[in-house]
């Protein structure tokens, strides 16, 4: 329950932290809301169910440090109890490597990623209307306006994943909804230009 939830993180908030709060919002919208209370002019994004290193931001100040980048993402290494888990692991460790050696739309990466300010509120930050596609749709965005993003290397977090795969059916539901919404409502063909037309999507039209 939210307020015996508020009252233990208050428990470990320091001087200048502060817990912001946005009733009724989705993920994205959560997201969003941290940034729009931020004054920093860099921001740094991460998941639940990550911990960083100690060394985490230092190491990522430090690779940025004298880069014309709009930011980085992190390196992340997992922690899983099971075979679930260490399998989404593997697959996610093979994209990563993949990843890593693209252009900035594939770094937006939630369970690590500091952007600067500007660039983030220019692309129109992660939008809450397609929740599950914020990530994506903000790497898209900012690669268009010409903007980088680099791979900080050396900092780190701990991802902890899935344990059972009824963890991960809402998820994926509501990241195949916001996509289907976002191609349906997109007028610039950002959709198509950066993740392609599936065949399933080109049929569709047979059907209007």
């Amino acid at each position: 329950e939210w307020p015996k939830a508020e009252e233990r993180v208050r428990q470990y908030l320091k001087s200048p932290d502060r817990l912001v709060a946005r009733p009724g919002s989705n993920m994205a919208g959560l997201y969003h809301a941290g940034a729009e209370a931020s004054a920093a002019p860099l921001i740094f994004f991460t998941e639940l169910h990550c911990i960083a290193e100690p060394e985490c931001l230092k190491e990522l100040l430090c690779y940025l440090e004298g880069k014309e980048m709009a930011g980085a993402c992190v390196n992340t290494y997992g922690d899983y109890s099971n075979v679930f888990s260490s399998v989404e692991a593997e697959l996610f460790d093979a994209i990563f490597e993949e990843w890593i050696t693209q252009d900035t739309s594939k770094k937006v990466l939630l369970r690590g990623v500091a952007i600067k300010r500007g660039p983030y509120f220019e692309a129109g930050g992660f939008r809450e209307r397609y929740n599950r596609l914020c990530d994506g749709l903000l790497g898209a965005r900012l690669e268009e306006l010409g903007y980088e993003l680099g791979y900080a290397e050396k900092a780190k977090l701990q991802h902890y994943y899935s344990t059972r795969y009824s963890q991960l059916l809402l998820p994926v539901r509501e990241k195949v909804v916001n996509e289907c919404t976002f191609r349906l409502e997109d007028t610039t063909g950002l959709s198509s230009r950066f993740w392609g037309v599936p065949s399933d999507w080109a049929l569709r039209q047979n059907f209007n």
